[in-house]
């Protein structure tokens, strides 16, 4: 490891589950010795589809090598009593535990925060679970899903005449260890400068994901309005404008967002199509000088809320949209996102996992990390980090480890002995 690596005196335990594993990632890429506690039959997540090929079950979990890079691997028990005396003793040198058992499982375990505080005053315990530690519902079950339905995110997600909709691919156990990470490296640095000693740092997946809501409760408790659901709008109230939103391409989609103040506005975008004969009357007037004067959020809303303006106004608008609609359908996503860009129109395009593979600007940016993964036989490039650090960057030191790869050398490192670490596995203590 890196003598420079910002976290490389930190030592974590991550005995979390899915929904912490990349709090445990992210300190991992900062250089922290991370140490993955799993049951002996193995983490759940080594069963999560899709899988590598070729290469046989638990060590094939495409979602579990990804957000386990960089980690060590020790197989436990913890439910038995020699089990437990581990943990313990892997407490004692740990400065961050990362978990995500209930209640109910801490009890079963014989774990609660007061015993982890004695064995070790100076450790940052954080829990990741759905609903915190305490409350009405903190016991309840939870899933990736069920946060981001409770949290109020998926009443926003989706379109106005359509059914809330799910994020993709556990955006809620991300966004919950995203704030689990942040909330342990704030505990370590006020340890360390203000003398505050161990402390819990308790993260609610549903409070983690509320917060982008942005602005729909202060709506409801300011307003009494209830936001709707926007499609492919960012407003907060709903408005079909044209230059807004997504545009299907003659090849791929597009995002535009022309009708706010940023970049070159409506009006560039007339002048983009212009460029290519295909603003129609847009450049005449009163076309013109509407669309150089009103065609802002701001001012459409008025327009469109005004009873002597908003019919005419609507037509109008329609009027653009089957302009605008029409130039989109003749050009590439591509070609509109490069040239819209070379003229301060904001257009992106809609990237699919194969654009984000082959994007050139990542690639310029060295953002992809490789690593030949010699368990697995197989060369793996994962996405890369979510930072820059100009001096002591993250960096992808080693793949995903096997189910119990490191157990031996973690408990030679707690002064097991062979002997003793035979007898441990033959009664299933380890793996």
């Amino acid at each position: 490891m890196e003598n420079n690596a910002p976290l490389n005196d930190i030592n974590v335990l991550d005995a979390s589950g899915a929904i912490g594993h990349y709090a445990g990632k992210l300190l991992a890429d900062l250089g922290a010795n991370v140490i993955k506690i799993e049951p002996i039959q193995g983490d759940s997540t080594r069963n999560f589809a899709p899988y590598l090929p070729n290469v046989e079950s638990p060590e094939n979990s495409l979602q579990f090598i990804l957000l386990n890079a960089n980690k060590q691997s020790i197989a436990l028990n913890i439910e038995s009593e020699e089990g437990l005396k581990i943990f313990h003793k892997l407490i004692e040198n740990a400065d961050i535990l990362i978990e995500s058992w209930s209640n109910e499982e801490k009890a079963k375990i014989g774990i609660t925060h007061k015993k982890l505080i004695e064995i070790n005053p100076e450790l940052i315990h954080t829990s990741i679970t759905g609903w915190g530690t305490h409350g009405d519902k903190a016991d309840w079950a939870y899933a990736d899903i069920t946060g981001v339905a409770m949290s109020g995110v998926m009443n926003l997600a989706g379109f106005l005449d359509g059914p809330p909709e799910n994020l993709p691919d556990q955006q809620g156990y991300h966004c919950a260890s995203m704030h689990g990470a942040a909330g342990a490296l704030t505990a370590i640095y006020s340890k360390e400068f203000n003398n505050s000693g161990g402390q819990l740092v308790e993260v609610s997946m549903q409070e983690s994901l509320s917060i982008a809501q942005e602005i729909a409760m202060q709506n409801w408790d300011i307003r009494e309005f209830i936001p709707q659901r926007t499609g492919e709008s960012s407003q907060v109230n709903p408005m079909n404008l044209p230059g807004f939103g997504l545009y299907e391409c003659k090849e791929g989609m597009v995002y535009m967002m022309t009708t706010g103040t940023a970049g070159a506005g409506f009006a560039g975008l007339v002048e983009m199509m212009d460029k290519h004969d295909m603003a129609g009357d847009l450049k005449e007037e009163p076309h013109w000088t509407f669309i150089q004067t009103q065609m802002n959020g701001a001012n459409l809303r008025n327009l469109l809320t005004d009873e002597e303006t908003k019919d005419k106004t609507r037509e109008f608008l329609d009027h653009i949209e089957n302009i605008v609609t029409s130039f989109m359908n003749s050009y590439s996503a591509r070609y509109i996102y490069e040239y819209g860009q070379s003229n301060r129109v904001l257009v992106g395009i809609i990237s699919t996992p194969e654009d984000i593979s082959n994007d050139e600007h990542l690639k310029e940016r060295n953002w992809f990390q490789e690593i030949n993964d010699t368990n697995r036989n197989v060369s793996l490039r994962y996405p890369g980090f979510p930072y820059h650090l100009s001096n002591n960057p993250p960096s992808l030191r080693t793949p995903a480890p096997l189910l119990g790869e490191h157990t031996d050398k973690i408990l030679n490192q707690l002064n097991y002995t062979n002997e003793k670490i035979t007898e441990l596995r033959k009664k299933e203590i380890i793996k």
